[in-house]
């Protein structure tokens, strides 16, 4: 405390009470900043998953353009001489790494969907507004516009009840990790 001031009804000269408070402030917003990132990365996973799933899409028409070329059309002089199947076996040799990779992320997005969903469920029965909004924003991949449309609620408010949610579930974790100790 500052030399002058007047001591307040709830003022506790004890210094370890005031670190103590500090301390558990700072790593109720750490667990918050850590669910918060845990849902956007959920989030970025579905959409790398998305992308993937527009490339292989692309990829399926690209090889039935590439089956559709016609050789028995005179040759173009100044042409380059390959044969068709030599560029379908290159083409899906490199789909093949693709579709690993593909595979790999769907296999990290389940196991982060699963974790999510065990992150959600702590929220009470009462939270379901909080349980939607989550799910809507991090797992379906809406952005906070629909979500509000869809919730009737203003975008502000619906930024906010996410960020509530998120909230109450660090608090959960927060009572979880007390109690085991």
């Amino acid at each position: 405390m500052v030399e002058g001031m007047k001591p307040s009804v709830f003022y506790n000269s004890d210094p370890t009470y005031e670190k103590a408070t500090t301390n558990i402030k700072r790593e109720s917003q750490k667990t918050e900043a850590e669910v918060k990132n845990f849902f956007e990365e959920i989030r970025k996973c579905r959409h790398i998953i998305d992308s993937l799933n527009q490339c292989k899409i692309q990829y399926e028409m690209d090889m039935i353009s590439l089956k559709a070329t016609r050789y028995d059309k005179d040759r173009v002089s100044g042409g380059r001489t390959s044969d068709l199947s030599d560029m379908v076996i290159a083409f899906e040799e490199k789909m093949k790494t693709f579709e690993e990779l593909r595979i790999s992320e769907l296999n990290k997005y389940g196991d982060m969907r699963t974790k999510g969903f065990k992150l959600i469920s702590l929220l009470s029965e009462k939270d379901g507004i909080f349980k939607s909004i989550l799910i809507d924003r991090y797992f379906l991949c809406q952005p906070w516009g629909i979500i509000a449309n869809s919730h009737h609620f203003a975008y502000k408010y619906c930024v906010d009840l996410g960020s509530l949610g998120i909230r109450k579930i660090a608090e959960k974790i927060n009572i979880r990790n007390n109690q085991e100790f």
